[in-house]
């Protein structure tokens, strides 16, 4: 099995704790940071665990967090990861 690249979300319940107190959507979110609601969706509802630095950065710039406090520390690269269903 693939070792995931990029940063691992340390919880999807946290993800959506955060976007829950800044009264943001996946919808608003996506956008709000460049990315689709689709990939923000993904990342909160657990159906993607991982991310690059980039997008990692940016999810934890736009809900007011460092990216250690949302992310495990980084592996690898830039690519990102999905879980199996």
């Amino acid at each position: 099995m693939p070792t995931p690249r990029g940063r691992v979300i340390r919880s999807n319940l946290l993800l959506q704790k955060l976007m829950k107190e800044q009264k943001i959507s996946c919808n608003q979110l996506g956008p709000a940071i460049g990315r689709s609601r689709q990939l923000v969706a993904h990342l909160a509802y657990g159906r993607r665990d991982s991310c690059n630095n980039e997008t990692a950065e940016r999810l934890a710039s736009a809900l007011g967090v460092g990216m250690d406090d949302l992310f495990l520390p980084a592996i690898s690269d830039e690519s990102s990861t999905r879980r199996k269903k």
